[in-house]
């Protein structure tokens, strides 16, 4: 047992370490000094502080990754998927990778690679590498996911078919990703995996809507009729669903439909998340762009305030979605003949935006353009 002269003295060494990020918050190397000072003294809500300054803070450099793979620090490999994850919502798709990739390396250290926890990462690593067009590790990561769910018989391997279908459709295997999602949904049968069935068809209808096959909106009804029938309307996928058949009759010709179902979806949606939710927010936004197109500018630019102000509480001035929020009001204010809002909520996105990719990010030039197009 510790000794209380040996106790105080790792509580004197947290303490100096303390000093020292104290006087440089930004000082990663010293977080992992707290980190190990803290689990000396056994002060756990140190431990974690700093566990969460090392993993979510930085850019995560090389070396700093390397210092983190080799350590038995369950938190870090936590914190790394979950901050992982937070990056990979605001689409910060590099930074995600570099994350998941830590948090696989360390989850299968310390867990093993045929555990929840491996696949749970490896999945991640796997949908990051998708949007960077990196197919080979997202093939790599994802096969390892769907072995390491298989091994616990955890439902989430539909899951890690969707990411699977979504690099083969990138790598121009549309035929054989419809077939991967077809031969999910069947495996999914039973009110058990009945989310996860529907986040399959889902995909689906995505998948078929975007190489312009005329099944997409009967996929698209489909799944609509699978979440009605199998899902309460307090699920996340059942308004997903929602959302895809509102979109898909949209594009086919039936716009005010679609956008009467994009309401509901959002009505549905408010019941059941706060404002500023992830997933609320991407409803309101699309039920924007659908009242604005149709020629209701008013309501887009009131649903886009939501957003705005939403985000703003929370403090997320540098979200993607703030920055969609702003350029869909700026395209209702223009609509409605408001030269001097529209350019101002435009600028606004590019403001955002350009914390986000970059000044010269395409997001950035296009809507830049825009705004230099009219006179206010």
């Amino acid at each position: 047992r510790r000794s209380k002269q040996a106790r105080e003295a790792f509580a004197r060494g947290l303490a100096l370490c303390l000093e020292v990020v104290e006087e440089d918050p930004r000082d990663h190397w010293a977080w992992l000094a707290v980190y190990r000072a803290a689990t000396l003294a056994g002060d756990e809500d140190a431990r974690l502080q700093a566990a969460t300054h090392v993993v979510c803070r930085p850019p995560l450099t090389p070396e700093l990754a390397a210092a983190l793979e080799s350590t038995d620090w369950i938190e870090v490999a936590w914190l790394a998927g979950r901050a992982a994850n937070n990056q990979l919502k605001n689409r910060r798709y590099e930074s995600a990778r570099d994350l998941y990739a830590l948090a696989t390396s360390m989850a299968a250290r310390l867990h093993g690679r045929e555990t929840l926890e491996y696949g749970i990462v490896a999945k991640g690593l796997a949908s990051s590498s998708v949007e960077l067009d990196d197919l080979e590790t997202a093939v790599a990561a994802i096969h390892e996911a769907i072995h390491a769910f298989r091994a616990v018989s955890d439902p989430r391997i539909t899951g890690a078919q969707i990411v699977l279908a979504d690099a083969m459709a990138r790598g121009g295997a549309v035929d054989e990703a419809a077939a991967e999602l077809r031969e999910a949904i069947a495996a999914a049968a039973g009110p058990e995996r009945a989310e996860l069935r529907v986040q399959a068809g889902v995909r689906l209808a995505q998948l078929l809507a975007q190489h312009d096959d005329p099944a997409a909106l009967e996929a698209g009804e489909a799944v609509w009729r699978d979440a009605r029938e199998a899902l309460s309307p307090s699920d996340i996928a059942y308004l997903r669903a929602a959302a895809t058949c509102a979109h898909r009759r949209w594009a086919s010709g039936e716009q005010e439909q679609g956008c009467a179902l994009q309401r509901e979806a959002v009505a549905l949606c408010r019941q059941i998340r706060e404002p500023g939710d992830h997933e609320l927010v991407i409803r309101q936004l699309d039920l924007a762009r659908m009242e604005r197109e149709l020629d209701r500018p008013e309501l887009s630019a009131e649903l886009a305030s939501e957003v705005i102000d939403a985000l703003q509480a929370l403090g997320r001035h540098d979200d993607v979605q703030l920055g969609e929020a702003y350029h869909e009001r700026g395209l209702a204010e223009m609509k409605r003949g408001r030269g001097g809002a529209a350019a101002a909520d435009l600028g606004a996105a590019i403001n955002v935006f350009t914390m986000c990719f970059g000044s010269e990010s395409p997001r950035v030039l296009e809507i830049q353009k825009l705004r230099g197009t009219f006179v206010y």
